[in-house]
């Protein structure tokens, strides 16, 4: 065991092309290599579902910049992150180990100060790393020694701060982490950016925490026009985001640096939006709403630009793959595997039994019972265990959030997770509930830790407590 199709909206039009969406990269069919001394430039976006971008078939134009790169990079169609939340996806991100095994299960708990990470793997062969992070993520950056420098702030900072890096680099490699914050609610895209919503909406989908939480906790169904504004303001979101990291390409393109350095892009988790329980936020959810995320490579040499990459993969197999390319050894401690293998056809993965191989696992995790909801994603199929009968309760307060004891999806005929088809496959789901003893075992034994408690406030003004 290892670690969606969605309603569109009319295109409108962009005042403004971002810069790097103009740019031309050339394209080359040979085999993916290895890079030894290569630089490393990791892009993660907060809260981003893969369906609202362009290079994964939404037809808004949101984000030029990153299907520029797209177009440039491998892009992986079946990506998942190990839970819907941003402080255990991204330690697993820099870990390749699961939240139950790093142990950041909750947003404000921290990583044991001596778990590896590809930071302090890189800096050991050479590299210099910094990070560039918006959020409260900054307060575990902080505490990963191997990054020599954290800037913290908000995105158009960040970003700035990491253009200025990538402008200054001369001789030593470097491995850098540019974390965007914007699409996280409540979504107020800046005016510029602030191009899909209407001016005379009226209705219960606002602006901030406190309207938005209303109107999860009333479980009021979104008409056609409450969703249209939901999406205008999340699209705007995005769109803003998308602006930054068309900066950071630019500072990197202007440096004559692009042919030195991969160029890794990925979500810590989606966003749900109203597709199951009225629910809009993402850290109840186990469903591929959130589960499922963008994620992209560019090599230095265009190898395999513009490859579509179907099979199953994972936040996890992140790390050893881009260690992978610039000949550094992974850890056997790591949960995730090098893609390097796959993306050269030597993986024969995919040949397995779909139903079953290769699958990925998330989970739900419930500290004040220390069980979790698990939950497998195949090719076919994703499996929900909740035997405990949990219900995910995330703020705002309330227990709106329904996950049945059992729950199947075919996503060959259902790929937003709406309509439950255990009863029908009894085979299927007792082989499911099989695999996924070993995760249920694994968080009944995981060591629990407290919240920090100094970030209860910062915890709170991003929702993530009440």
């Amino acid at each position: 065991m290892r670690f969606a199709a969605r309603r569109s909206l009319p295109v409108a039009p962009l005042a403004v092309l971002i810069a790097t969406a103009a740019l031309t990269w050339g394209c080359s069919n040979k085999d993916i290599g290895t890079y030894p001394g290569k630089n490393i430039l990791v892009i993660s976006v907060d809260t981003l579902r893969a369906d609202h971008l362009g290079a994964y078939g939404y037809s808004r134009v949101t984000s030029p910049a990153i299907d520029a790169l797209s177009k440039r990079a491998i892009t992986f169609e079946g990506a998942f992150a190990p839970r819907g939340s941003t402080w255990p996806s991204l330690a697993t991100m820099l870990t390749s180990l699961s939240p139950a095994t790093h142990n950041v299960r909750e947003n404000g708990q921290y990583m044991a100060a001596d778990t590896p990470t590809i930071a302090g793997m890189l800096v050991k062969a050479g590299y210099e790393a910094e990070a560039f992070v918006s959020g409260s993520i900054c307060h575990l950056t902080q505490r990963i020694a191997a990054f020599g420098k954290t800037t913290c702030g908000d995105d158009a900072f960040v970003a700035s701060k990491a253009s200025d890096f990538l402008r200054s680099r001369k001789g030593q490699p470097f491995f850098a982490w540019l974390h965007l914050i914007a699409p996280h609610g409540p979504y107020d895209p800046p005016p510029a950016h602030d191009v899909f919503t209407k001016a005379d909406y009226n209705g219960p989908v606002g602006r901030d925490q406190a309207t938005l939480g209303e109107l999860i906790r009333s479980q009021r169904p979104l008409t056609d026009a409450d969703r249209a504004q939901l999406y205008g303001l999340y699209d705007g979101e995005i769109r803003f985001a998308d602006a930054q990291i068309a900066l950071v390409l630019q500072a990197l393109e202007e440096q004559g640096l692009r042919g030195n350095t991969i160029i890794a892009f990925l979500a810590d988790h989606g966003e749900e939006l109203g597709d199951h329980n009225g629910y809009l936020y993402h850290a109840c959810s186990v469903y591929d709403s959130v589960l499922r995320i963008p994620m992209m490579i560019a090599l230095p040499d265009a190898a395999a630009a513009g490859m579509r990459f179907s099979q199953i993969v994972q936040t996890a197999d992140l790390a050893p793959t881009l260690l992978a390319m610039v000949g550094v050894e992974s850890l056997p401690t790591f949960e995730g595997r090098s893609l390097l293998p796959g993306l050269n056809g030597r993986d024969h993965a995919s040949a397995q039994d779909p139903d079953f191989e290769p699958s990925v696992a998330s989970e739900w995790y419930d500290a004040t019972q220390r069980n979790t909801v698990q939950t497998l994603r195949t090719p076919r199929w994703r499996y929900v265990s909740n035997p405990y009968g949990i219900t995910p309760r995330c703020p705002p307060k309330g227990d709106y959030f329904k996950v049945a004891r059992e729950e199947l999806y075919d996503h060959a005929a259902d790929p937003l997770d709406l309509h439950n088809v255990a009863a029908g496959h009894p085979d299927l789901t007792r082989r499911f509930a099989k695999i996924v003893e070993a995760p249920h075992a694994a968080s009944a034994k995981a060591m629990m830790q407290p919240l920090d408690k100094n970030l209860e406030e910062e915890l709170r003004s991003f929702g993530y407590v009440e």
